[in-house]
């Protein structure tokens, strides 16, 4: 019995240092809407340096205040971001938080698997058409991405986490910004893969 307790002891205090060891106490929350569990190593008055998590290594990373909207640091919460209409920060800490929300709504929610697989058809099919010449290879590749900066944005219902940004003109300015580059981002990456296929398949298959 005596030396089964001690083992379990053991046990118990092995588990205790890993999870310390492990354990990511703090949180940055970035200008961009990101939310990012961490511990906070320095909080100098020009940057914070932290430690982070990523692909089950630790990383340590300095970024300048100006990118962090505020920080919990041993459990109390400091903001960074501060209204200042001199430098363009003309929103409130409260209209901030929307704003960010709807950035990161966006960033996790909203989806482009449409406007990938609409670009890649659309270019395979040009690209073989025209015979995988350099106009059908470059021009599609250029306006499609392009034209992802036209259409209004739809924010679906789905992909707000909080109802009560629904109607909200700031949550949606943050929303529409992110979405319009993952859209053309999306757009790019299905136009080069489309145009990529279809070339090799018109001159290895066709021609």
């Amino acid at each position: 019995m005596t030396l089964r307790w001690l083992t379990a002891l053991i046990f118990i205090g092995i588990s205790s240092i890993i999870n310390g060891q492990t354990a990511l106490n703090d949180t940055i929350f970035f200008m961009n809407g990101d939310i990012l569990p961490c511990n906070i190593i320095d909080d100098s008055q020009i940057e914070v340096v932290f430690e982070f998590q990523k692909r089950k290594k630790r990383k340590q990373l300095g970024v300048h205040k100006s990118e962090v909207f505020g920080i919990i640091n041993d459990g109390v919460k400091e903001l960074y971001y501060e209204e200042n209409e001199i430098v363009g920060d003309d929103l409130t800490v409260s209209e901030v938080e929307v704003y960010l929300a709807g950035q990161r709504d966006a960033r996790e929610l909203y989806k482009t698997k449409k406007i990938f697989y609409t670009g890649l058809g659309v270019t395979l099919a040009i690209s073989i058409a025209g015979e995988a010449g350099l106009l059908a290879v470059t021009v599609p590749l250029l306006i499609y991405p392009a034209a992802q900066y036209i259409p209004y944005i739809k924010i679906k219902g789905e992909t707000i986490v909080n109802p009560n940004h629904k109607f909200n003109l700031i949550y949606a300015e943050g929303y529409e910004g992110v979405a319009r580059g993952k859209r053309v981002m999306a757009a790019l990456k299905g136009s080069a893969a489309g145009t990529v296929i279809g070339a090799f398949f018109y001159r290895l298959v066709l021609q």
